[in-house]
């Protein structure tokens, strides 16, 4: 475990340099396994020290978890890119295609809307009757790793559907997607380094 812990950084620049190489062989599911891979790799991190390191070692390890979550984010981002990117190229080809793109469009944002309101849902019942601490830190999780990608990632689909312009969509989500995520960090922080008060709560 040692090892890991001294080598996170490295891990995920390895993750890093897999992913684009996936997309340079245009392999979508590896490059798609590998983002979520680093996200999952930058949360175990996070909870890892919260739970089982203390001082200035479990900061550290927390920071560089925070890190690795928001370099995740990123590859998705890339990917998603990357992947409209193909589709779009299809769609200019066969307008039967389109058709199905479409649909499948749909079905992604249902996908993608049923996690975030599940995710939202879950946090609430974390967080309720739990002190202003607990709260910051689970709504500020929530935030970075379930409002920030899905909520960014439906708006901008809708919005670039509506546009008829795949671009349109990608330029938003590139906007959307670092507000939520520092809204997100800054409140998992406020949490971390908020004193613990056992008789008051949000």
């Amino acid at each position: 475990m040692s090892f890991i812990l001294n080598n996170c950084m490295a891990i995920s620049i390895v993750f890093t340099v897999i992913l684009f190489i996936s997309i340079a062989f245009k392999k979508r599911i590896v490059a798609l396994v590998i983002s979520f891979v680093t996200v999952l790799f930058g949360s175990f991190l996070l909870f890892y020290a919260f739970a089982k390191i203390s001082g200035l070692d479990a900061l550290d390890i927390q920071i560089k978890g925070l890190i690795i979550i928001g370099e995740g984010l990123l590859l998705l981002v890339a990917t998603s890119v990357f992947i409209s990117v193909q589709e779009a190229k299809k769609k200019r080809c066969k307008v039967k295609e389109k058709l199905a793109a479409k649909g499948g469009d749909e079905m992604a944002i249902g996908v993608a809307l049923t996690v975030l309101v599940v995710g939202l849902m879950f946090a609430s019942g974390l967080s309720r009757g739990k002190t202003a601490k607990r709260k910051y830190m689970v709504w500020g999780t929530t935030t970075i790793l379930i409002i920030a990608p899905f909520f960014s990632w439906a708006v901008s689909i809708l919005f670039a559907i509506s546009q008829e312009e795949g671009f349109a969509g990608v330029a938003l989500m590139m906007l959307l997607f670092p507000i939520f995520f520092l809204i997100g960090l800054v409140a998992l922080l406020t949490g971390v380094f908020k004193k613990e008060s056992v008789n008051k709560s949000i």
